[in-house]
């Protein structure tokens, strides 16, 4: 309330010197008219009313402002220190995966010598079961082709020995073949 009476008394001292620098110029009398001091206290009552009335929500205003700009600086706070945490974190992996960079490398590489070596001995076990079914098949083909020309040879050695016995025979012969086939027959019924 101290603050609002020395406003006031501000107010009309300065009014004083105005109408004081009036007088010395001639002009007026030296005396402040009543209307001006009639004035000067609507002006204060205004204000003071003013004041009374709004104090407290201008209060709440530049009290709530000065919250919401601790909120904002606890959250940007917060965030920085969020942030400096997340730098740190990514720095130590990055530092971490360059540390470990060689034994990643050497281990990808014994990895990729391990799969190597085993596509080869997979490789050689492949080979070798695909050369034994073609060492079967072959054999298995020989065989066939054996048998084809036993036959072979049998009709052509039975045909050759039948065209054989029917050039040399004789008549007489024949009969007697013939002759002898019958009472063989007649003995097997």
């Amino acid at each position: 309330m101290s603050k609002i009476a020395l406003a006031i008394g501000l107010y009309f001292v300065s009014i004083k010197l105005f109408a004081s620098s009036e007088s010395a110029h001639g002009e007026g009398h030296g005396e402040i008219p009543k209307v001006v001091y009639y004035q000067a206290i609507n002006v204060g009552i205004i204000f003071a009313a003013g004041y009374w009335f709004a104090r407290h929500k201008i209060a709440d205003f530049f009290h709530q402002k000065r919250q919401q700009f601790v909120d904002a600086q606890q959250k940007a706070n917060k965030a920085l220190d969020q942030a400096k945490h997340e730098h740190h974190d990514v720095k130590t992996k990055l530092d971490k995966l360059k540390h470990n960079r060689v034994d990643t490398i050497s281990r990808a590489n014994a990895d990729a010598n391990d799969l190597h070596k085993q596509i080869i001995t997979d490789a050689e076990i492949m080979a070798k079961k695909l050369k034994h079914e073609a060492e079967q098949a072959s054999l298995i083909e020989i065989q066939r082709v054996k048998n084809e020309l036993r036959d072979q040879l049998t009709r052509e050695a039975f045909e050759l020995s039948r065209k054989d016995i029917h050039a040399k025979a004789t008549a007489a012969d024949q009969k007697r073949l013939q002759q002898d086939f019958i009472n063989k027959v007649q003995v097997v019924q």
